[in-house]
């Protein structure tokens, strides 16, 4: 009897010792769950900073500064001595013409003068051996004189009209040498050899590269956000993986009748463009910034919430989430500008907050967590 009695009694201290364990450990595991019952979060400190929103527009380089090549006189393309992209100076030949009846009359002129200058010398030379011979009978010297002055007289002049005729005839001729009207690069090439050139339609265009611009063309929204001095970044895909900086060099008054847009003028900065090849014709995207406000407080777009159809951001007090109420100007839709509701240099919860409400306990764990 008393073994069974106390066999019955170590069995329920047994149970008593069992249950106790498991009820600290529950709580144990309650305890830790509670712990870990939190939602991660990253903050960042409010900022003042920049915000604008980007407009951009397509566009093709030209030079301010094209030499547009025209023939003085029409004729038949014989030798061409450049190709696109070859650098020029003034004066350099660009390419020669034919024209028969110049170079025939050219060489007529020019033989005519060769004669004529062949006579003059023997006349010249019969002045001379005259002068020291003794006349005929019966001719008077002075009269023989005065007939071989007049001789001579007669042959400078006729010598003076053929060398003005030749001098023209060559300058006819200088003229089927077509040279660059200014220093730079061919931009195009508008004959062939064999061909045609005259002188109503251009030969060839030599571009100054040091002069080369990018032309885009507007809608009127956009007219009234810019003006001439702008900075602008220009995207030139052939050249560079980076934007450029350029300005907003003029604003045409009135719109193109075609198009109904207003053409913009926009040059790169000098230590911008230095070291690139920039050619007439290459495209680029003009990126230009407008609605733009420096110094005010900025966010992210998604940091902040709609809530009840107001804006919320989150803090944290207590290791809790605070929701506060903010009023803002200007979105981008990527950044948002503060008005109201947050001063510099408060943490706002960045990540997130998508995730929280009034009262949520939350844990950092990226930005700072002091």
């Amino acid at each position: 009897m008393k073994k069974k009695l106390k066999l019955v009694v170590l069995t329920i201290l047994a149970v008593s010792l069992f249950t106790g364990c498991t009820s600290i450990f529950e709580k144990d595991k309650q305890e830790e769950k509670a712990k870990e019952d939190y939602i991660p979060v990253e903050v960042e400190k409010v900022f003042l900073g920049e915000i604008y929103n980007e407009i951009s527009f397509g566009g093709r380089f030209s030079s301010s500064k094209d030499g547009v090549v025209l023939p003085s006189i029409p004729g038949v393309v014989k030798n061409i001595a450049v190709k696109p992209g070859d650098k020029v100076s003034k004066g350099d030949l660009l390419f020669t013409l034919e024209n028969e009846e110049i170079e025939s009359q050219a060489n007529k002129t020019k033989d005519a003068l060769s004669d004529l200058k062949a006579e003059q010398s023997n006349l010249e030379k019969m002045s001379t051996e005259n002068s020291s011979m003794e006349l005929p009978p019966g001719v008077d010297p002075i009269e023989a004189q005065k007939e071989m002055e007049a001789n001579k007289k007669e042959m400078d002049v006729k010598v003076g009209e053929l060398e003005k005729a030749n001098k023209e005839s060559e300058a006819a001729l200088d003229k089927l040498k077509v040279v660059s009207p200014v220093d730079g690069v061919v931009s195009f090439i508008n004959i062939k050899e064999g061909g045609f050139a005259t002188n109503n339609d251009f030969s060839m265009i030599v571009s100054d590269l040091d002069n080369t611009y990018i032309g885009v063309d507007i809608t009127d929204k956009s007219l009234n956000k810019i003006q001439t001095g702008d900075e602008v970044f220009i995207d030139i895909p052939s050249l560079s993986k980076e934007d450029i900086k350029g300005v907003i060099d003029s604003i045409s008054l009135s719109p193109d009748p075609k198009t109904g847009l207003y053409p913009v003028k926009v040059v790169l900065n000098d230590e911008e463009e230095e070291g690139l090849e920039i050619r007439p014709g290459m495209v680029g995207k003009v990126k230009m910034r407008i609605d733009r406000k420096e110094g005010v407080l900025v966010l992210d777009s998604d940091t902040v919430l709609d809530k009840d159809g107001e804006k919320i951001v989150y803090l944290i007090k207590d290791g809790k989430a605070v929701e506060r109420k903010v009023k803002i100007g200007l979105d981008t839709g990527e950044k948002v500008e503060i008005v109201k509701g947050l001063e510099k240099g408060e943490k706002v919860i960045v990540k997130g907050q998508d995730f929280l409400s009034n009262g949520s306990k939350v844990k950092v764990v990226r930005g700072d967590k002091k």
